[in-house]
């Protein structure tokens, strides 16, 4: 049975790594951000504490619901029917983001 680390090893190559690396930092970094401020606002008020963790949770469920899934899995199969290339599809669905990401920060 192979390991997590093996099999990213394995499907992925340096570069990929690297910003799959980027990518998943930028979400940890966004994520105690966002804690550090809530803690910073409402840090003596538990009610504000609990609405916000309430919030944090429902929108990583948010995140992950299968429409959202779906409507990526649409938009790349309808590029996928038009004739783009994978090179031309992850600059569409991936690349954009970065640069938006990058600019943002």
């Amino acid at each position: 049975m192979s390991s997590i680390g093996e099999l990213v090893r394995g499907s992925f190559d340096h570069g990929e790594r690297r910003r799959l690396a980027g990518f998943f930092g930028g979400v940890a970094l966004l994520h105690v951000a966002g804690w550090g401020l809530l803690f910073a606002v409402a840090g003596g008020q538990p009610t504000i504490l609990a609405l916000g963790g309430l919030a944090y949770t429902f929108g990583l469920r948010h995140a992950f619901d299968a429409d959202h899934i779906a409507a990526i899995d649409n938009v790349t199969r309808k590029l996928i029917e038009r004739g783009f290339s994978d090179e031309q599809i992850e600059k569409i669905l991936f690349r954009n983001w970065m640069r938006i990401f990058e600019k943002l920060l």
